[in-house]
């Protein structure tokens, strides 16, 4: 057993909100700090590598370093227990005091502890959280700051830290359903951070949100593929679940998504809809002969065996989330991570997972046909840069066939008469097998292009860590 104490403190800004134990205060202004100011996280930080004696927060997080301004402390936190666990501990307990005139921690408590346990992936019955007042004296208690007091008990012997597991829930309008959503998968994935990035919502949606324990962040540019960008590269975790914040995707099937990228068995897995309740709950028929259509188009033309392209319920590994450029602005978000998938021969694992309509209340921001538009041509964009020789070769051949239909009638005629009658369909015909060659030399130039783009993504792979294991 080892033991570390930490600790922190900061006088209040009066700008923004106070954040403590990656809970919002929003009746008290927030901390002056580099990071978000949270206090609490930063003297949990220093108690646990501390005990591990890895140094302190100023030594992995340094203030003169632009990258940690306005950092997520939770996040740190997370990272310097990856550190901590590495190097063979685990966590026994963290007892933690908060010293502060206001606000008060004791309503707050549980709600830091199960923020904590989270970032930590423990138990939040290993936790501790209380208040203290400093009775008037110095500047903490004249209630011009708060200093935070933190002691961390570690085992020594390796711990059974599971991966780091962060929910993603992108939303928009979405106050009927958010609050309830967070809720059902902090209970069905307690290890977890559960996310939400708030897309300009207008009804409320994101403070609904923070009141249940999320990580609120806010996306300005409106569309789901904004979002998923913007969390795919601002979000550190081993394993990732997206799903929607309109309560159509049960949170207890989440676990079964987790498992396979867990254990390293797959780097996307799939909650497959359409082999279970989609049909049957699915109001909009139009929804289901489009997600057909475009299952067997991208089966067609990658060769594949995808039961469900269009679901929005999926887990990710990280190796897949940091690799996936993100290009779409909109829905066609999950064709693309499907097609990335396909084209970079990652593992992937199809799941049948429940499906239910929205509750009443609720409003889908899904338009049919643009949306539906939006998608095929994302599947033939993706098919021109994915496979090249396939795109290009099949429109040289097209080419080549209007070519000689254009050209055998008049070359048949030369033949048998000796004379050209028809020029300009000849000239036609040549300017056509001229496109053809063309597309015919793109074609493999191209694909040579691919195929070193792949090599190098390989070689990419290769350097992969699972941290937990």
């Amino acid at each position: 057993m080892r033991a570390g104490h930490g600790y922190d403190s900061h006088v209040f800004s009066g700008d923004g909100s106070l954040v403590l134990g990656g809970v919002v205060f929003g009746d008290c202004p927030a901390l002056k700090a580099h990071s978000d100011g949270d206090a609490l996280a930063h003297a949990a930080i220093d108690a646990i590598l501390g005990a591990a004696a890895l140094g302190d927060i100023g030594s992995r997080f340094p203030d003169t370093d632009p990258r940690w301004r306005g950092a997520d402390s939770m996040e740190l936190l997370g990272k310097a227990a990856s550190e901590v666990f590495a190097a063979g501990y685990s966590l026994a307990s963290l007892d933690v005091t908060v010293v502060c005139e206001r606000p008060k921690i004791r309503g707050a408590a549980d709600a830091i502890r199960a923020r904590l346990a989270a970032a930590l992936r423990t138990d939040a019955s290993r936790i501790s959280v209380k208040g203290k007042t400093n009775e008037g004296m110095d500047a903490v208690g004249e209630g011009r700051g708060i200093a935070v007091h933190a002691v961390a008990a570690l085992d020594e012997t390796p711990g059974a830290a599971g991966p780091r597991i962060a929910v993603l829930l992108p939303c928009y309008n979405e106050v009927a359903t958010v609050g309830k959503v967070v809720d059902d998968f902090r209970a069905a994935l307690p290890e977890a951070t559960v996310y939400v990035y708030d897309n300009n919502s207008g009804d409320g949606s994101g403070e609904a949100a923070a009141a249940r324990g999320a990580v609120v962040r806010r996306v300005t540019q409106q569309g789901k593929g904004h979002v998923v960008r913007r969390m795919f590269r601002e979000i550190e975790a081993d394993v990732y679940v997206l799903a929607d914040a309109d309560d159509t995707y049960p949170a207890d099937e989440a676990r079964k998504l987790v498992e396979p990228v867990a254990a390293g068995e797959a780097d996307m897995a799939i909650g497959d809809r359409l082999s279970s309740t989609y049909a049957a709950e699915n109001k909009r028929p139009c929804h289901g002969f489009g997600n057909v259509l475009v299952r067997n188009l991208i089966n067609l033309l990658w060769r594949a065996d995808v039961h469900d392209v269009m679901t929005g319920y999926r887990a990710f590994s990280r190796t897949f989330v940091k690799t996936c450029p993100v290009l779409s602005g909109g829905f066609e978000i999950e064709t693309e991570m499907t097609l990335h998938a396909l084209d970079k021969r990652l593992s992937l694992a199809e799941i049948p997972v429940a499906y239910r309509d929205r509750p009443r209340g609720s409003v889908s921001k899904l338009h049919t046909v643009p949306d539906g538009l939006r998608v095929l041509r994302t599947i033939f964009r993706l098919f021109r840069i994915y496979r090249p020789f396939a795109f290009f070769g099949t429109l040289g051949v097209a080419l080549s066939a209007v070519s000689v239909a254009f050209a055998a009638p008049v070359f048949a005629e030369y033949f048998r008469t000796g004379l050209v009658p028809r020029f300009p369909t000849l000239m036609f015909a040549g300017f056509v097998s001229v496109a053809a060659l063309v597309s015919f030399s793109l074609a493999a130039m191209l694909d040579a292009v691919k195929k070193q783009s792949d090599q190098e993504f390989e070689r990419a792979l290769a350097n992969a860590r699972v941290p937990w294991r």
